[in-house]
């Protein structure tokens, strides 16, 4: 018997994406080899494996696919999947995120330059070639950062101090002024060109190059942000080209001066949907989905508790002795993951995948969210040597 549910291709999802999608949706799954979890490796055809850098594999295995399922959509809710995703809705003609959109967010010199076009870009940058820098040393005049124009997870960015030697690199990069000050970002929702503020999240950074996020805290109660920043932030949106699904600001706040990182067409990487609907009540990617499929979504945000994610951080060296949470998890504890294990060897945290696991939270206040993060991690033994 055929089921009577719209049908979407899916790239790239994690388990928790795939069972919010599979609640609206039958669902087929076109992934890498390294994003399958033990979860997904019944579900997916060996054929489905795909490299998303193969733009030819990847298309001709949807086109085999859509010819013998019909799609009704085509979505990804990560980073790397969403030029491939919006490659595929032109393809084969079937909704899915904005191909401009896409691949300006995907390229961070495409983002500050369709900024700069606007008059909206505060942050001084240029283009770093490999060839270039294989001619000689360049020095930073001023405190910089470096990062690859379509890194992800933290990976490659480094923060270089004034005279210091920009470091040599194999990819093309952005370089652009360091700016000082605490940093957030904006998740947002946008229905045919109106766009909905849902939170504003503080990342907490720590790493190796002090630049990765260990941890986001979304109080619905701080107004971080002034109405003049959402006008702002909303003309950003623009800008970017996006008119309709979750969006992504992360910026940096210095006195009341608002300076954009990145801008994405997806919803926080590190769990950040979850907290928002933890914190307001609003499903970003139930909502994405039914969007996609042509359903009306209505906006409405209900502040009831403040959330946090909070990844593990330890020195690095070698785990003599660890031992995790005991017994079922409290009603506060939304997810847990551990990876730990005694010999287990702790590198300098680098970039996102060089964490250790992490636990997401929520409690009335932020007092409380902070004392209840003390808390869990202490029930978690580690020493390290």
């Amino acid at each position: 018997m055929m089921s009577s549910k719209p049908t979407i291709l899916l790239l790239g999802p994690t388990d928790d994406y795939l069972k919010k999608v599979s609640a609206k949706a039958d669902v087929v799954v076109i992934t890498e080899e390294a994003r399958i979890t033990r979860y997904q490796r019944a579900l997916i055809e060996p054929e489905n494996i795909v490299n998303f850098d193969d733009l030819y594999a990847l298309i001709r295995r949807a086109v085999i696919l859509h010819a013998q399922i019909v799609f009704d959509g085509v979505y990804s809710f990560t980073e790397l999947g969403m030029e491939a995703t919006s490659v595929l809705s032109k393809v084969l003609g079937i909704p899915g995120p904005s191909l401009s959109c896409s691949f300006t967010c995907r390229d961070k010199l495409l983002t500050r330059q369709a900024l700069e076009e606007k008059q909206l870009n505060t942050v001084r940058f240029e283009l770093i070639r490999p060839a270039v820098t294989m001619n000689g040393p360049l020095i930073a005049a001023g405190r910089k950062v470096i990062k690859p124009i379509d890194g992800t997870g933290s990976v490659g960015v480094r923060i270089v101090e004034d005279g210091e030697g920009i470091p040599v690199s194999s990819e093309v990069c952005i370089l652009e002024d360091f700016v000082g000050g605490r940093e957030f970002s904006c998740e947002t929702f946008s229905v045919n060109g109106k766009h909905f503020k849902l939170a504003v999240t503080e990342k907490i950074l720590s790493g190796a190059s002090g630049v990765v996020e260990v941890g986001h805290i979304v109080d619905p109660s701080e107004e971080i942000i002034s109405p003049a920043h959402w006008v702002y932030l909303q003309q950003v949106l623009d800008a970017i080209g996006l008119r309709d699904g979750p969006g992504h600001i992360e910026f940096k706040l210095l006195d009341t001066e608002i300076h954009i990182i990145e801008c994405h067409n997806r919803p926080g990487g590190d769990r950040i949907w979850s907290l928002v609907e933890i914190a307001t009540g609003f499903d970003m990617v139930s909502a994405s989905v039914d969007l996609l499929l042509g359903g009306a979504v209505n906006v409405q945000l209900h502040n009831s508790s403040c959330a946090a994610i909070h990844f593990f951080e330890y020195s690095p060296g070698v785990v003599r002795h660890c031992k995790e949470w005991q017994g079922s998890l409290a009603p506060d504890i939304h997810w847990l993951d551990w990876k730990l294990f005694s010999g287990m060897d702790i590198a300098p945290i680098t970039s996102s995948s060089d964490r250790y696991g992490g636990f997401i939270v929520s409690a009335s206040t932020r007092s409380g969210l902070i004392r209840r993060i003390a808390e869990v991690e202490r029930q978690f033994e580690v020493e390290v040597s």
